[in-house]
């Protein structure tokens, strides 16, 4: 599919295809307000054509990040999990597990890779979870003495005695 007539359309495709949000794309475009970008940015990824054409700039993205990658995600969690399956006793110097091998007196000497770094690194490309985060929050607080809180209430008292006989409720 060739680019889109309207080049503005034609840059929220991109914007778009590469992550960004559709309000985002949107105001990124059009310097709209959030509420307008929020709206209209959505309806216009749904046009047939802006879709179509996002979903072949994804295509195009996905075939180029491919190229430049030396295993794809599924290779990477492959090999992962034959590290985690492997049984010493069946492999050879030649099993891609093994780290080292060395034939001894008494044997053969085999080293294979971490498991539990084999495990862990899985579940970070799992999404599985992320890594430690420091939060900081403020919080802010008021302190009042027992007095304050006693008129506090007594206002409140006095407030709902009053809307209790406005209405013909007999007072608490």
């Amino acid at each position: 599919m060739p680019t889109l007539k309207n080049p503005k359309h034609e840059r929220i495709a991109q914007l778009a295809a590469t992550g960004m949000s559709a309000g985002e794309s949107y105001r990124n475009v059009y310097k709209a307000k959030d509420s307008t970008c929020e709206t209209n940015g959505p309806q216009l990824l749904r046009k047939t054509q802006i879709a179509a054409r996002v979903a072949e700039i994804r295509r195009s993205l996905d075939a180029e990040a491919l190229a430049d990658c030396l295993m794809t995600l599924r290779e990477k969690r492959e090999f992962l999990a034959a590290v985690v399956r492997a049984v010493p006793g069946e492999l050879d110097e030649k099993s891609p597990v093994v780290q080292s091998f060395k034939q001894t007196e008494g044997g053969r000497e085999i080293r294979l890779c971490d498991k539990l770094r084999a495990l862990e690194i899985d579940a970070k490309l799992a999404g599985e979870f992320t890594e430690k985060q420091d939060v900081t929050c403020n919080i802010s607080s008021t302190v009042i003495t027992v007095e304050q809180l006693r008129e506090i209430q007594e206002r409140r008292m006095a407030a709902l005695t009053e809307y209790a006989d406005a209405q013909g409720v007999a007072s608490l």
